[in-house]
Protein backbone atom coordinates (compact mmCIF):
# COMPACT_ATOMS: atom_id res chain seq x y z
CA UNK A 1 0.00 0.00 0.00
CA UNK A 2 2.87 2.38 0.83
CA UNK A 3 4.37 1.66 -2.58
CA UNK A 4 1.07 2.48 -4.27
CA UNK A 5 0.77 5.81 -2.41
CA UNK A 6 4.38 6.70 -3.25
CA UNK A 7 3.81 5.97 -6.96
CA UNK A 8 0.56 7.92 -6.90
CA UNK A 9 2.28 10.91 -5.26
CA UNK A 10 5.10 10.83 -7.84
CA UNK A 11 2.61 10.76 -10.67
CA UNK A 12 0.58 13.62 -9.19
CA UNK A 13 3.65 15.78 -8.54
CA UNK A 14 4.86 15.03 -12.06
CA UNK A 15 1.51 15.94 -13.55
CA UNK A 16 1.28 19.09 -11.49
CA UNK A 17 4.80 20.02 -12.50
CA UNK A 18 3.98 19.50 -16.17
CA UNK A 19 0.77 21.48 -15.76
CA UNK A 20 2.58 24.36 -14.01
CA UNK A 21 5.29 24.28 -16.68
CA UNK A 22 2.78 24.23 -19.54
CA UNK A 23 0.88 27.13 -17.94
CA UNK A 24 4.14 29.08 -17.66
CA UNK A 25 4.98 28.40 -21.31
CA UNK A 26 1.44 29.32 -22.34
CA UNK A 27 1.65 32.57 -20.34
CA UNK A 28 5.08 33.34 -21.80
CA UNK A 29 3.79 32.77 -25.35
CA UNK A 30 0.76 34.93 -24.59
CA UNK A 31 2.97 37.77 -23.33
CA UNK A 32 5.21 37.49 -26.40
CA UNK A 33 2.19 37.56 -28.69
CA UNK A 34 0.75 40.50 -26.76
CA UNK A 35 4.04 42.41 -27.19
CA UNK A 36 4.07 41.73 -30.93
CA UNK A 37 0.44 42.86 -31.22
CA UNK A 38 1.20 46.03 -29.23
CA UNK A 39 4.19 46.83 -31.45
CA UNK A 40 2.13 46.15 -34.59
CA UNK A 41 -0.71 48.29 -33.23
CA UNK A 42 1.64 51.17 -32.51
CA UNK A 43 3.17 50.86 -35.99
CA UNK A 44 -0.29 50.77 -37.60
CA UNK A 45 -1.46 53.84 -35.74
CA UNK A 46 1.52 55.95 -36.83
CA UNK A 47 -0.23 56.64 -40.14
CA UNK A 48 -3.51 57.59 -38.46
CA UNK A 49 -4.19 61.02 -36.91
CA UNK A 50 -4.48 60.63 -33.14
CA UNK A 51 -8.07 61.91 -33.05
CA UNK A 52 -9.14 58.74 -34.91
CA UNK A 53 -7.22 56.17 -32.81
CA UNK A 54 -9.92 55.33 -30.29
CA UNK A 55 -12.67 54.87 -32.89
CA UNK A 56 -10.42 52.83 -35.17
CA UNK A 57 -9.28 50.54 -32.33
CA UNK A 58 -12.88 50.02 -31.24
CA UNK A 59 -14.13 48.93 -34.68
CA UNK A 60 -11.04 46.83 -35.31
CA UNK A 61 -11.70 44.87 -32.12
CA UNK A 62 -15.50 44.83 -32.37
CA UNK A 63 -15.56 43.58 -35.97
CA UNK A 64 -12.42 41.44 -35.84
CA UNK A 65 -10.74 43.37 -38.66
CA UNK A 66 -6.97 43.75 -38.28
CA UNK A 67 -6.12 47.28 -37.17
CA UNK A 68 -3.50 47.70 -39.87
CA UNK A 69 -6.13 46.96 -42.53
CA UNK A 70 -8.42 49.76 -41.30
CA UNK A 71 -5.44 52.09 -40.83
CA UNK A 72 -4.16 51.43 -44.35
CA UNK A 73 -7.67 51.71 -45.78
CA UNK A 74 -8.09 55.25 -44.44
CA UNK A 75 -4.61 56.16 -45.60
CA UNK A 76 -5.12 54.79 -49.13
CA UNK A 77 -8.62 56.17 -49.58
CA UNK A 78 -8.19 59.72 -48.28
CA UNK A 79 -4.86 60.19 -46.47
CA UNK A 80 -7.16 60.36 -43.42
CA UNK A 81 -8.76 63.55 -44.74
CA UNK A 82 -12.30 63.59 -43.37
CA UNK A 83 -13.30 66.19 -45.99
CA UNK A 84 -11.98 64.25 -48.99
CA UNK A 85 -14.25 64.07 -52.04
CA UNK A 86 -13.61 62.09 -55.19
CA UNK A 87 -15.72 61.99 -58.32
CA UNK A 88 -16.64 58.49 -59.44
CA UNK A 89 -16.87 58.70 -63.23
CA UNK A 90 -18.18 55.13 -63.54
CA UNK A 91 -21.55 56.01 -62.02
CA UNK A 92 -21.59 59.83 -61.76
CA UNK A 93 -21.47 59.82 -57.96
CA UNK A 94 -19.07 61.03 -55.31
CA UNK A 95 -16.88 59.13 -52.86
CA UNK A 96 -16.62 61.03 -49.59
CA UNK A 97 -14.92 61.06 -46.19
CA UNK A 98 -12.02 59.12 -44.72
CA UNK A 99 -13.11 55.79 -46.21
CA UNK A 100 -14.39 57.34 -49.47
CA UNK A 101 -17.86 55.83 -49.20
CA UNK A 102 -20.01 56.25 -52.31
CA UNK A 103 -22.83 58.80 -52.23
CA UNK A 104 -25.32 56.42 -53.88
CA UNK A 105 -25.08 54.22 -50.76
CA UNK A 106 -25.68 56.89 -48.10
CA UNK A 107 -29.35 56.06 -47.57
CA UNK A 108 -28.50 52.35 -47.36
CA UNK A 109 -25.70 53.06 -44.84
CA UNK A 110 -28.18 55.09 -42.74
CA UNK A 111 -30.67 52.22 -42.65
CA UNK A 112 -28.26 49.31 -42.30
CA UNK A 113 -25.51 50.69 -40.08
CA UNK A 114 -26.83 53.87 -38.44
CA UNK A 115 -30.22 52.58 -37.16
CA UNK A 116 -31.97 55.10 -39.39
CA UNK A 117 -29.90 58.10 -38.28
CA UNK A 118 -28.68 60.27 -41.13
CA UNK A 119 -25.23 59.19 -42.32
CA UNK A 120 -22.77 62.08 -42.58
CA UNK A 121 -19.72 61.04 -44.66
CA UNK A 122 -17.70 63.96 -43.29
CA UNK A 123 -18.17 62.88 -39.69
CA UNK A 124 -15.15 60.62 -39.06
CA UNK A 125 -17.03 58.51 -36.50
CA UNK A 126 -19.85 57.88 -38.99
CA UNK A 127 -17.37 57.17 -41.81
CA UNK A 128 -15.24 54.77 -39.75
CA UNK A 129 -18.36 53.11 -38.30
CA UNK A 130 -19.98 52.56 -41.71
CA UNK A 131 -16.75 51.84 -43.60
CA UNK A 132 -15.61 49.20 -41.09
CA UNK A 133 -19.06 47.58 -40.91
CA UNK A 134 -19.29 47.60 -44.70
CA UNK A 135 -15.88 45.93 -44.95
CA UNK A 136 -16.95 43.36 -42.31
CA UNK A 137 -20.06 42.62 -44.41
CA UNK A 138 -17.90 42.22 -47.52
CA UNK A 139 -15.60 39.84 -45.64
CA UNK A 140 -18.64 37.77 -44.68
CA UNK A 141 -20.09 37.86 -48.21
CA UNK A 142 -16.73 36.64 -49.54
CA UNK A 143 -16.58 33.70 -47.09
CA UNK A 144 -13.95 35.31 -44.87
CA UNK A 145 -11.54 36.08 -47.72
CA UNK A 146 -10.01 39.47 -46.91
CA UNK A 147 -8.51 39.81 -50.40
CA UNK A 148 -11.88 39.34 -52.07
CA UNK A 149 -13.48 41.71 -49.55
CA UNK A 150 -10.93 44.41 -50.43
CA UNK A 151 -11.42 43.74 -54.14
CA UNK A 152 -15.17 44.19 -53.51
CA UNK A 153 -14.64 47.39 -51.52
CA UNK A 154 -12.57 48.89 -54.32
CA UNK A 155 -14.13 47.42 -57.47
CA UNK A 156 -17.62 46.44 -56.31
CA UNK A 157 -18.92 43.11 -55.10
CA UNK A 158 -20.90 42.61 -58.33
CA UNK A 159 -17.71 42.79 -60.35
CA UNK A 160 -15.94 40.37 -58.01
CA UNK A 161 -18.84 37.88 -58.00
CA UNK A 162 -19.12 38.08 -61.82
CA UNK A 163 -15.98 35.97 -62.15
CA UNK A 164 -14.26 38.48 -64.39
CA UNK A 165 -10.48 38.68 -63.93
CA UNK A 166 -9.41 41.07 -61.18
CA UNK A 167 -7.71 44.13 -62.72
CA UNK A 168 -4.07 44.65 -61.73
CA UNK A 169 -4.88 48.01 -60.15
CA UNK A 170 -7.50 46.39 -57.88
CA UNK A 171 -5.05 43.66 -56.89
CA UNK A 172 -2.39 46.31 -56.16
CA UNK A 173 -4.95 48.21 -54.04
CA UNK A 174 -5.68 45.14 -51.89
CA UNK A 175 -1.99 44.37 -51.46
CA UNK A 176 -1.36 47.96 -50.39
CA UNK A 177 -4.14 47.81 -47.79
CA UNK A 178 -2.81 44.48 -46.47
CA UNK A 179 0.71 45.96 -46.23
CA UNK A 180 2.32 43.63 -48.76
Amino acid sequence: MKYFIAVWLCIMVGLLGVNVYSKAVERSNYLKAEAVIEKYTNESLKIVPERFHRTLKFYSAALDIPLHVLANLGKAESEWNQNAVGYNRHNNTYDMGVFQLNSQNFEWFSKKYMEGKKFNPYNPKHAIHCGAKYLADLIEQNDGDLYLALFSYNWGIGNVKSGRPIPKCVDAYARKILGE
